[in-house]
C-alpha cells in the first residue's frame, strides 16, 4: 500500500465489508438459491453500484491508476513479481469459427481472437460513488479468475461501413438482418468461449478450497460489441445491443447443465425479460427462457466488486470475471493519455470495463509483462527508476492534497515517463502473441474448447 494520507478519506477508510460467508457452498440452484443470490446482487448494487468516471472523480481515479502502475513497475524492477505460477496464468485456445478468426493479422496479434488468457487475482482498488479507494484487505482476499478474450474488432469493419460525412459515421451493412444474424453468431462464439474457460477452470485452476459446492460463478458485463456500435444510429445501436444479449442468453442456455450461474449487468423484470441500458442511453430488452432464469442473476453492481464478493462468500468453488480485450494489448488501451477540450491531460477509455478492471486489479505486474514480454524489467535504467519514483510521489501528494497544480504535475510526469523513459513498452518489436508466451513450469496449458 502506498503512503498517502488516509485521514484525507475518512468516509472511504471507514467502509466495512459485510460478511456473507456461508458454511455450505452451492451444489444445487433452484428458486430458493436463486432468490438468495439475487438478494446478494441487489445489496451490492446498492452499496457498490457501477459508478462511471466523470469529471468530478476522474482526477482522483487517475491518481489511483498511476500509483498502481508505478508500484507494479517498481515491483518488476526489483524482481518481486516474476513468477507466472503465482497467478496460475494459462492460455486457452478454440477452433476458428468466425470470419475474423482467419483475418490477416488476427492470428499474429497479441491476443488472437481464438485465444483466451486466464490469471488468478483479486480487487486492489474498490469502488465508491465518488472514488476508487484502496482495498485495505486486498492481499488477504480470496482470488478469482480474470479471463481476457478478444471480441470483434473495435472498428467493426466486419459489420458496418464508415462515412464521416454522415450524421452517424457508421451504418450496418445491408441487408441489415443478415449482418445482425452474423454479428450475433460471432458474439455467441466468443461469449461461449469465455464461459468455457471459466467452467474448465473449475478443475484446472486454483479452486476455492473452502467452498463445499461445485458451482461456477461467471460475472459478465454486456461488452464485446466493439466501439463501432457507439457510432451507429440509436436504432441500429439498439438492434446490436439486443443481439449481444440474445447471444449471451443463448450461450448460457447451452451450458446451463454444467453447474454455472451467470451474473450480468442489467435488470431482470418480473416478465422474464432482461434489460440493459448502454452508456449512450439506448435500451435492449431480451426474453430469458424459463430453463435458465434460475441460473441468471442481474443487477447494477460493479462487476469487479461482485466477483470479489462472490469469491469471499465461499458459495462457489470458482468465480470468473470476463475481461474483453482487443488484438493489440491485454487490458486494451489502459495506459493511453489524451488531452481533453480544455487541453488538460487525462486517461483515455474512462469507462471501458476491461481497462478499468485491469487498472483496479492485483494483476498489474503480470499484465505489464504480458504486454512487453521481451523486456527485462530488472534492467530499467536508473533514470527511469527515478522517474517512476517521482511520478509515484506526485500521485501520493495529489491524493493527500488535491490541487490543480499537483494534478498537472502528476499527469505531466506520467506522460513523460511513458513517452520517454518507458517508450519501449509501446514498441511493436516488443509484442509477442499470447500463444507463444512462456508462462512458466506447469502453465501455458492449451485447450481447444468447442
Amino acid at each position: 500500500m502506498s503512503r498517502y494520507c488516509p485521514s484525507a478519506f475518512p468516509s472511504i477508510m471507514g467502509v466495512e465489508e459485510s460478511n456473507c460467508a456461508q458454511d455450505v457452498g452451492l451444489d444445487h440452484v433452484g428458486a430458493t438459491e436463486h432468490d438468495m443470490l439475487q438478494k446478494l446482487a441487489d445489496e451490492l448494487s446498492e452499496t457498490m453500484p457501477f459508478v462511471p468516471t466523470v469529471p468530478h472523480n476522474a482526477q482522483q481515479r487517475a491518481a489511483r491508476i498511476i500509483m498502481n502502475v508505478c508500484e507494479a513497475m517498481l515491483d518488476l524492477h526489483q524482481d518481486k513479481k516474476n513468477r507466472w505460477e503465482e497467478v496460475a496464468c494459462k492460455h486457452y485456445q478454440r477452433a476458428a469459427k468466425t470470419e475474423w478468426d482467419k483475418a490477416e493479422g488476427s492470428m499474429s496479434a497479441i491476443l488472437p481472437s481464438t485465444s483466451g488468457l486466464s490469471m488468478m487475482g483479486n480487487m486492489k482498488l474498490k469502488l465508491t460513488r465518488d472514488d476508487w479507494p484502496p482495498y485495505a484487505e486486498a492481499a488477504s482476499q480470496p482470488r478469482f479468475q480474470f479471463v481476457w478474450t478478444h471480441f470483434p474488432e473495435a472498428k467493426g469493419r466486419w459489420y458496418s461501413s464508415h462515412d464521416d460525412k454522415q450524421p452517424n459515421p457508421r451504418q450496418l451493412y445491408t441487408p441489415v438482418q443478415e449482418t445482425l444474424d452474423r454479428f450475433e453468431e460471432d458474439i455467441e462464439v466468443q461469449i461461449g468461449f469465455t464461459m468455457d474457460i471459466m467452467i474448465a477452470a473449475r478443475d484446472e485452476v486454483a479452486t476455492n478450497a473452502t467452498a463445499k459446492g461445485n458451482y461456477v460463478a461467471m460475472v459478465f458485463n454486456p461488452v464485446g460489441a466493439g466501439a463501432f456500435v457507439d457510432a451507429l444510429s440509436s436504432e441500429e445501436q439498439t438492434l446490436c445491443l439486443e443481439r449481444i444479449m440474445r447471444a449471451m442468453v443463448a450461450a448460457l442456455t447451452k451450458r446451463a447443465s454444467q453447474k454455472c450461474v451467470l451474473f450480468v449487468s442489467g435488470q431482470m423484470g418480473s416478465d422474464g425479460k432482461l434489460k440493459w441500458t448502454n452508456k449512450m442511453g439506448n435500451v435492449a430488452l431480451v426474453e430469458v427462457v424459463p430453463e435458465v432464469r434460475e441460473c441468471l442473476v442481474a443487477g447494477s453492481f460493479d462487476c469487479l466488486a461482485l466477483a470479489q464478493k462472490l469469491a469471499s462468500s465461499r458459495l462457489f468453488c470458482h468465480v470468473g470475471l470476463a475481461m474483453a480485450a482487443d488484438k493489440h494489448r491485454i487490458g486494451n488501451a489502459w495506459l493511453s493519455i489524451r488531452r481533453n477540450r480544455d487541453k488538460q491531460l487525462e486517461f483515455a477509455a474512462w469507462n471501458a470495463s476491461d481497462e478499468n478492471n485491469t487498472r483496479r486489479s492485483s494483476l498489474m505486474p503480470w499484465v505489464l509483462q504480458a504486454n512487453a514480454p521481451r523486456f527485462d524489467w530488472r534492467r530499467i535504467t536508473p533514470a527511469a527508476v527515478v522517474s517512476l519514483t517521482v511520478t509515484l510521489h506526485a500521485a501520493e501528494q495529489f491524493l493527500c492534497r488535491p490541487h490543480e497544480n499537483s494534478y498537472v504535475e502528476m499527469m505531466s510526469s506520467f506522460s513523460k515517463l511513458l513517452a520517454d523513459d518507458l517508450a519501449f513498452f509501446f514498441h511493436d518489436s516488443m509484442k509477442i502473441a499470447v500463444p507463444r508466451l512462456q508462462f512458466g513450469t506447469g502453465t501455458g496449458m492449451v485447450r481447444d474448447l468447442h
